[in-house]
C-alpha cells in the first residue's frame, strides 16, 4: 500500500510539473533582446517592522514600455544572507526585455551586516523572509502610486543567487 502511495505521489508531481511548464511556457519564451527595454524606477514597496524601528524597503522596478499586462518577476540578490545589494542590472534588463515586469528588491540582511540607510535594524530572521513576502504581495497587486500599476497581472515568480535563491524557493 505504501509503495502504491509513493508511486501515485510521484505521478501527481510529474503531472503538476508538466502542467505548470505548459502554462508558463508562453511567458518564458524570450523575445529578441534589445538593451534598455525599460528605465528603472526606484520606489518603496513596503516598510519592515522590527524592535529597532521601521525600515523602508525599496525595489528597482522595470516595466516594459508596451502598455500591456505582464507577469512579474522578483529578483532577490544573493550575499550569504548578510551582504549584497541590488546593483546588477543585466539580469533585470534581460528579464524585462523578455516581457516581464521586474522588481529587483532590497531586503534586510542578517548581522553583522551594515547596509547604508538601514539605521540600527540588525535584520534578524525572519525579517528577510517577511520582506520578500511583502514584495510578493505588492507585486501581485501594485498600488496606484507604483509605476507597475495596471502592468502586472497577479502572476509572480522569483529568481536569485545564493541567499536570493533560498528566498526564491
Amino acid at each position: 500500500m505504501k509503495n502504491k502511495f509513493v508511486y501515485l505521489t510521484r505521478i501527481a508531481l510529474v503531472i503538476i510539473a508538466v502542467v505548470t511548464t505548459l502554462i508558463l511556457f508562453p511567458t518564458l519564451r524570450a523575445a529578441p533582446t534589445t538593451r534598455g527595454c525599460a528605465t528603472p524606477v526606484i520606489e518603496q514597496y513596503g516598510v519592515g517592522h522590527s524592535p529597532s524601528g521601521d525600515t523602508p524597503l525599496r525595489w528597482r522596478a522595470f516595466i516594459p514600455h508596451d502598455g500591456q499586462i505582464h507577469p512579474a518577476i522578483i529578483v532577490i540578490h544573493g550575499g550569504h544572507f548578510n551582504a549584497g545589494d541590488f546593483t546588477d542590472l543585466q539580469t533585470d534588463q534581460d528579464l524585462v526585455c523578455s516581457g516581464c515586469c521586474v522588481f529587483d528588491i532590497e531586503y534586510r540582511v542578517a548581522p553583522p551586516a551594515r547596509v547604508p540607510g538601514r539605521g540600527c535594524d540588525p535584520g534578524h530572521y525572519p525579517e528577510q523572509t517577511d520582506d520578500v513576502a511583502t514584495a510578493i504581495r505588492v507585486a501581485r497587486n501594485p498600488p496606484l502610486t507604483s509605476v507597475a500599476f495596471a502592468s502586472a497581472n497577479c502572476r509572480v515568480g522569483a529568481c536569485g543567487g545564493t541567499a536570493g535563491a533560498s528566498h526564491s524557493a
